[in-house]
């Protein structure tokens, strides 16, 4: 090695700025890759959470492919992937309650509607005889000349 010369002058020069462009342009895609990794791995934990409690939660004849307590363990020991499988084969399928019909509860032929009482002779008979036993079961008012 030599001695540097007398009179040279040195720079001193940042290689990470090369690829990167400014030194603030790379720190600001470092932190942008953390932001996203962090945000990923919240997503992550979220999603385990919910798949965990879901599991526990399921009643034990719901759970479908394997038993509860097996679905249990694969979320638990493998967070992403147990919990990706447990909501594809393993969480219960909602249920849509099928219809009897294909007419809406209102417009099911043959029920009954409200109509208006003064057209429905059967109604007011009615009506007139209970009246008519309340009359008589009533208490006799007392005598006002006693």
């Amino acid at each position: 090695m030599s001695a540097p010369r007398a009179g040279a002058t040195f720079e001193c020069r940042d290689e990470s700025a090369d690829d990167k462009g400014t030194p603030d342009e790379g720190l600001a895609k470092e932190n942008s890759v953390l932001y996203l990794s962090e945000a990923l791995g919240l997503a992550t934990m979220v999603l385990w959470l919910y798949c965990l409690f879901d599991a526990i939660t399921t009643p034990e004849e719901a759970c479908r492919n394997l038993p509860k307590i097996l679905w249990v363990l694969v979320v638990l020991l493998f967070p992403l992937v147990g919990s990706v499988i447990w909501l594809v084969a393993g969480r219960p399928q909602a249920v849509q309650a099928a219809r009897p019909t294909g007419f809406p509860e209102y417009d099911r032929p043959g029920r009954a509607t409200a109509s208006n009482p003064d057209d429905d002779e059967e109604f007011l008979r009615r009506l007139r005889e209970r009246a008519e036993e309340q009359r008589r079961n009533a208490p006799k008012p007392p005598d006002e000349d006693a």
